[in-house]
Protein backbone atom coordinates (compact mmCIF):
# COMPACT_ATOMS: atom_id res chain seq x y z
CA UNK A 1 0.00 0.00 0.00
CA UNK A 2 1.50 3.40 -0.79
CA UNK A 3 1.63 6.04 1.95
CA UNK A 4 -0.79 8.25 0.59
CA UNK A 5 -3.16 5.58 0.44
CA UNK A 6 -2.16 4.95 4.04
CA UNK A 7 -2.27 8.19 5.08
CA UNK A 8 -5.91 8.53 3.82
CA UNK A 9 -7.10 5.48 5.46
CA UNK A 10 -5.78 6.58 8.89
CA UNK A 11 -7.75 9.80 8.21
CA UNK A 12 -10.92 8.08 7.68
CA UNK A 13 -10.62 5.90 10.71
CA UNK A 14 -9.55 9.05 12.83
CA UNK A 15 -12.83 10.81 11.52
CA UNK A 16 -14.89 7.49 12.37
CA UNK A 17 -13.49 7.79 15.89
CA UNK A 18 -14.41 11.44 16.29
CA UNK A 19 -18.01 10.18 16.31
CA UNK A 20 -18.14 6.48 17.70
CA UNK A 21 -15.93 3.52 19.03
CA UNK A 22 -13.82 2.02 16.42
CA UNK A 23 -14.75 -1.85 16.18
CA UNK A 24 -12.42 -4.05 16.82
CA UNK A 25 -11.37 -4.91 13.24
CA UNK A 26 -11.26 -1.58 12.66
CA UNK A 27 -8.84 -1.00 15.80
CA UNK A 28 -6.63 -3.66 14.24
CA UNK A 29 -6.55 -1.79 10.86
CA UNK A 30 -5.46 1.51 11.97
CA UNK A 31 -2.78 -0.48 14.29
CA UNK A 32 -1.44 -1.91 10.75
CA UNK A 33 -1.68 1.04 8.95
CA UNK A 34 0.34 2.84 11.70
CA UNK A 35 3.14 -0.06 11.71
CA UNK A 36 3.19 -0.19 8.08
CA UNK A 37 3.02 3.87 7.80
CA UNK A 38 6.22 3.73 10.52
CA UNK A 39 8.02 1.54 7.80
CA UNK A 40 7.56 3.83 4.78
CA UNK A 41 8.98 6.26 6.58
CA UNK A 42 12.05 4.35 7.60
CA UNK A 43 12.94 3.67 3.58
CA UNK A 44 12.73 7.55 2.87
CA UNK A 45 15.27 9.98 2.80
CA UNK A 46 13.70 12.67 4.51
CA UNK A 47 12.33 10.91 6.86
CA UNK A 48 15.52 9.55 8.05
CA UNK A 49 16.76 12.65 8.08
CA UNK A 50 14.18 14.00 10.29
CA UNK A 51 14.24 11.34 11.84
CA UNK A 52 18.29 11.13 13.36
CA UNK A 53 17.22 14.41 15.44
CA UNK A 54 20.91 15.52 14.78
CA UNK A 55 21.86 19.54 14.24
CA UNK A 56 22.89 19.87 10.47
CA UNK A 57 26.30 21.04 10.47
CA UNK A 58 27.22 23.89 8.07
CA UNK A 59 28.84 21.88 5.53
CA UNK A 60 25.92 20.35 4.38
CA UNK A 61 26.09 17.70 1.59
CA UNK A 62 29.84 17.29 3.03
CA UNK A 63 27.92 15.37 6.17
CA UNK A 64 25.82 12.94 4.01
CA UNK A 65 27.52 10.03 5.60
CA UNK A 66 27.06 11.02 8.84
CA UNK A 67 23.43 11.20 8.53
CA UNK A 68 23.60 7.93 6.96
CA UNK A 69 25.36 6.36 10.32
CA UNK A 70 22.98 8.58 12.86
CA UNK A 71 19.89 7.38 10.89
CA UNK A 72 21.11 3.74 10.58
CA UNK A 73 22.21 3.60 14.55
CA UNK A 74 18.31 5.31 15.48
CA UNK A 75 17.11 2.55 12.81
CA UNK A 76 18.51 -0.42 14.55
CA UNK A 77 17.74 1.33 17.91
CA UNK A 78 14.10 1.04 17.25
CA UNK A 79 14.12 -2.14 15.32
CA UNK A 80 11.95 -4.96 17.70
CA UNK A 81 14.22 -7.77 17.18
CA UNK A 82 12.39 -9.08 20.77
CA UNK A 83 9.49 -9.03 22.76
CA UNK A 84 8.77 -9.88 26.81
CA UNK A 85 5.06 -11.70 26.66
CA UNK A 86 3.97 -13.12 29.62
CA UNK A 87 7.46 -13.03 30.91
CA UNK A 88 9.33 -15.25 28.49
CA UNK A 89 11.41 -13.62 25.41
CA UNK A 90 9.64 -13.90 22.06
CA UNK A 91 12.12 -13.66 18.77
CA UNK A 92 9.21 -14.56 16.10
CA UNK A 93 8.50 -11.51 13.62
CA UNK A 94 5.19 -13.27 13.27
CA UNK A 95 4.04 -13.38 16.65
CA UNK A 96 5.68 -10.20 17.50
CA UNK A 97 3.77 -8.22 15.07
CA UNK A 98 0.30 -9.92 16.65
CA UNK A 99 0.98 -8.67 19.87
CA UNK A 100 1.80 -5.11 18.87
CA UNK A 101 -1.69 -5.24 16.87
CA UNK A 102 -3.70 -6.80 19.98
CA UNK A 103 -2.22 -3.92 22.26
CA UNK A 104 -3.02 -1.25 19.62
CA UNK A 105 -6.22 -2.89 19.62
CA UNK A 106 -6.97 -2.62 23.10
CA UNK A 107 -5.42 0.73 23.02
CA UNK A 108 -8.25 2.37 20.49
CA UNK A 109 -10.82 0.78 21.59
CA UNK A 110 -13.25 1.46 24.59
CA UNK A 111 -14.74 -1.23 27.36
CA UNK A 112 -17.95 1.03 27.27
CA UNK A 113 -20.11 3.59 25.46
CA UNK A 114 -21.16 5.94 27.82
CA UNK A 115 -19.54 8.97 28.01
CA UNK A 116 -20.07 11.94 30.31
CA UNK A 117 -22.57 14.72 29.30
CA UNK A 118 -20.86 18.26 29.59
CA UNK A 119 -22.95 21.63 30.41
CA UNK A 120 -21.31 24.54 28.97
CA UNK A 121 -23.74 27.14 29.81
CA UNK A 122 -22.23 28.60 32.83
CA UNK A 123 -18.69 27.92 30.96
CA UNK A 124 -16.71 31.75 31.20
CA UNK A 125 -16.95 33.18 27.25
CA UNK A 126 -14.71 35.51 25.76
CA UNK A 127 -14.97 38.85 24.73
CA UNK A 128 -15.55 40.41 21.60
CA UNK A 129 -12.53 41.82 21.41
CA UNK A 130 -10.77 38.54 22.52
CA UNK A 131 -12.66 36.67 19.58
CA UNK A 132 -11.62 38.96 16.64
CA UNK A 133 -7.95 38.96 17.76
CA UNK A 134 -8.53 35.30 17.47
CA UNK A 135 -9.84 35.46 14.01
CA UNK A 136 -7.73 38.08 12.53
CA UNK A 137 -5.20 37.50 10.30
CA UNK A 138 -1.54 36.69 10.92
CA UNK A 139 0.81 39.58 11.26
CA UNK A 140 3.72 39.84 9.84
CA UNK A 141 5.93 40.42 13.19
CA UNK A 142 4.11 37.73 14.34
CA UNK A 143 5.01 35.30 11.70
CA UNK A 144 8.62 37.02 12.15
CA UNK A 145 8.31 36.10 15.75
CA UNK A 146 7.45 32.25 15.64
CA UNK A 147 10.37 31.80 13.14
CA UNK A 148 12.78 33.09 15.08
CA UNK A 149 11.61 30.93 18.05
CA UNK A 150 12.34 27.88 15.82
CA UNK A 151 15.88 26.01 15.87
CA UNK A 152 18.20 27.66 12.82
CA UNK A 153 20.43 24.54 12.62
CA UNK A 154 18.32 21.88 13.02
CA UNK A 155 18.15 18.77 10.20
CA UNK A 156 17.07 20.07 6.44
CA UNK A 157 13.06 20.84 5.72
CA UNK A 158 11.03 19.04 2.83
CA UNK A 159 12.67 22.06 0.59
CA UNK A 160 16.35 21.13 1.17
CA UNK A 161 16.69 24.26 3.81
CA UNK A 162 16.90 25.16 7.32
CA UNK A 163 14.54 27.53 9.04
CA UNK A 164 17.46 29.59 9.31
CA UNK A 165 17.39 30.64 5.84
CA UNK A 166 13.82 32.06 6.33
CA UNK A 167 15.13 34.27 8.79
CA UNK A 168 18.26 35.48 7.21
CA UNK A 169 16.62 35.60 3.83
CA UNK A 170 13.24 37.36 5.61
CA UNK A 171 13.21 40.42 3.89
CA UNK A 172 13.14 38.76 0.27
CA UNK A 173 10.89 35.53 1.54
CA UNK A 174 8.49 38.02 3.79
CA UNK A 175 5.91 39.03 0.46
CA UNK A 176 5.51 35.15 -0.31
CA UNK A 177 5.36 33.60 2.78
CA UNK A 178 2.53 36.30 4.27
CA UNK A 179 0.69 35.21 1.04
CA UNK A 180 0.61 31.90 2.22
CA UNK A 181 -0.62 32.95 5.48
CA UNK A 182 -3.21 35.12 3.99
CA UNK A 183 -4.54 32.41 2.03
CA UNK A 184 -4.51 29.96 4.70
CA UNK A 185 -6.55 32.73 7.02
CA UNK A 186 -9.30 33.39 3.96
CA UNK A 187 -9.40 29.96 2.72
CA UNK A 188 -8.46 27.57 5.18
CA UNK A 189 -5.85 25.81 2.63
CA UNK A 190 -2.17 25.92 3.58
CA UNK A 191 -0.23 25.80 0.22
CA UNK A 192 3.12 23.88 0.55
CA UNK A 193 4.62 25.75 -1.94
CA UNK A 194 5.49 29.39 -2.48
CA UNK A 195 7.51 30.74 -5.24
CA UNK A 196 10.37 32.31 -3.56
CA UNK A 197 13.97 33.86 -4.79
CA UNK A 198 15.77 33.15 -1.89
CA UNK A 199 19.62 34.40 -2.34
CA UNK A 200 22.59 31.44 -1.41
CA UNK A 201 24.33 32.11 1.84
CA UNK A 202 27.97 30.19 2.14
CA UNK A 203 27.52 27.60 4.25
CA UNK A 204 30.47 29.02 6.46
CA UNK A 205 28.75 32.16 7.24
Amino acid sequence: MQKVQILSELAILDTVMENVILTKSKAALKATLLMDYEEHLKNEELAWRQRSRALWLKEGDKNTKFFHKVANAHKRSNNIDQLMIEDEPVMDPVRIRGEIIEFYQKLFSENTRWRPSINLINCPMITEEEREALQGEFEEQEVFSCLKMCAMDKALGPDGFTMGIYIKCWDVAKKDIMETFKNLHFHGVFEKKFQCHIHCFDSKE
